[in-house]
């Protein structure tokens, strides 16, 4: 076989397989993930910003940036961005990332615990209301986040907000994850619960 004929078999093998190359070549956006995330792992924080927030601007609704972005400011000390990280995170859809890598989407189980975390993380520093929308966003992402719930519900109770509770409490006792403190509001809320479904839900309390 002359070079000629040679050089025409390959390229059809090579078109042939075409769609297989390409999937081996990293995207720009692999690398420049990759370079983050190495950044991270070094403890460069000035590149990881900087290189996160470029990718940020390609990928808004990128469930793994905004986490990335919002432990790095934490380590930096800049905690106004961390809140508004922590913000974004919990009012991003699933719907809003189709199309993205999947490198770049946190299955929603591990979006709820993060989100579950950054709330604990929100009271501690005072900021409820950043709490409230990170457990709101825990049990979006997780129906079954009872630990998210309750502690909203907690929140709640704590602003006088208690008829808001209703719907919280009533899925914690359909779960059977209810404290016996969650029986009492909830029999306080709602009257209508007879006395012997009530003493039910409080021996079943956890």
């Amino acid at each position: 076989m002359n070079n000629r004929l040679l050089l025409g078999f390959v390229f059809l093998v090579l078109i042939a397989a075409g769609v297989g190359i390409w999937q081996l070549i990293p995207t720009n956006a692999q690398l420049r993930w990759t370079e983050a995330m190495d950044a991270a792992t070094k403890g460069n924080h000035t590149r990881t910003l900087q290189v996160a927030n470029e990718l940020l601007r390609d990928y808004p609704d990128s469930t793994a940036i905004h986490p990335l972005l919002a432990i790095t400011s934490v380590r930096t000390g800049e905690y106004d961005q961390t809140l508004e990280r922590y913000k974004s995170l919990s009012s991003i859809e699933a719907a809003q990332q189709s199309g993205y890598p999947d490198f770049l989407v946190t299955p929603q189980g591990e979006l709820s615990d993060f989100l579950l975390e950054a709330g604990k993380i929100c009271i501690k520093m005072g900021h409820c209301e950043v709490a409230e929308e990170c457990w709101k966003g825990a049990i979006k992402n997780n129906a079954n986040q009872h630990e998210a719930r309750a502690l909203l519900a907690q929140i709640l109770a704590a602003q006088g907000r208690v008829w808001e509770m209703k719907g919280l409490l009533e899925k914690l006792v359909e779960d059977k994850q209810a404290k016996q403190q969650h029986a009492l509001l909830l029999g306080l809320l709602n009257p209508t619960i007879a006395d012997d479904a009530l003493l039910a839900i409080w021996e079943e309390a956890v």
